[in-house]
């Protein structure tokens, strides 16, 4: 019975033709990547910045435009922030499917966020967090902030590191968002400033795609 396979040349040949598709898709896998990390991080970053403005906008539960004050002082109003604090009202602005524990909480879109110490005395780029003169009351808003830890995919999804899928969100006490350097977690992660790098480009694009 005559049995036919690959001769040494064929199956050369055959390697090479793999090698030239691997190369040709290679590109394209890598860019798909990063670009799955664009849109978690586009989606993380335009919900934290419509609950920031909205917070800072309502005036029954910040009448002063101070998001790093207990909502709600007027004890006759219905306060949907349990906790009397920013976590807590930004809990109550969207859907979690994981409560508050330990300052973590996991939006149904599947992002982790962690919202530790709440000491709002976090540091800013310059220029980003000035003190604030509330129109209505005058009332003058420092220069402070707070800061988020962002897990774009959860954090019981790898690598967990800064830059890829983990970065941190500033919130200004006047409702204005930025980008923190202050990212330092995870085994392979970037560095502070690399992700700072990396979440400006992601910004950029951003910004890009709404104008």
């Amino acid at each position: 019975m005559n049995k036919k396979g690959f001769t040494l040349i064929e199956a050369i040949i055959v390697i090479a033709i793999l090698g030239v598709i691997g190369a040709l898709l290679a590109p394209a896998i890598m860019k798909a990547i990063p670009n799955s990390y664009f849109h978690m991080f586009r989606k993380a970053y335009t919900t934290f910045s419509q609950v920031c403005t909205e917070l800072a906008n309502d005036t029954v539960m910040y009448p002063d435009g101070d998001l790093s004050k207990a909502p709600c002082p007027d004890a006759t109003i219905a306060c949907p922030c349990k906790t009397k604090n920013f976590r807590g009202c930004f809990i109550a602005k969207v859907n979690t499917i994981a409560g508050d524990e330990g300052g973590r909480f996991t939006t149904d879109d599947g992002i982790s966020w962690r919202d530790g110490d709440l000491n709002w005395s976090e540091a800013a780029p310059a220029g980003v967090c000035d003190d604030y003169n509330n129109i209505s009351t005058s009332t003058k808003i420092e220069a402070k902030a707070n800061v988020v830890m962002v897990d774009l995919d959860g954090e019981d999804n790898g690598p967990n590191a800064c830059g890829y899928d983990r970065f941190w969100f500033g919130v200004c006490r006047n409702g204005r968002v930025f980008i923190s350097k202050g990212c330092s977690e995870g085994g392979e992660s970037m560095s502070g400033e690399e992700t700072y790098k990396k979440a400006t480009e992601y910004l950029n694009r951003l910004r890009k795609q709404v104008e």
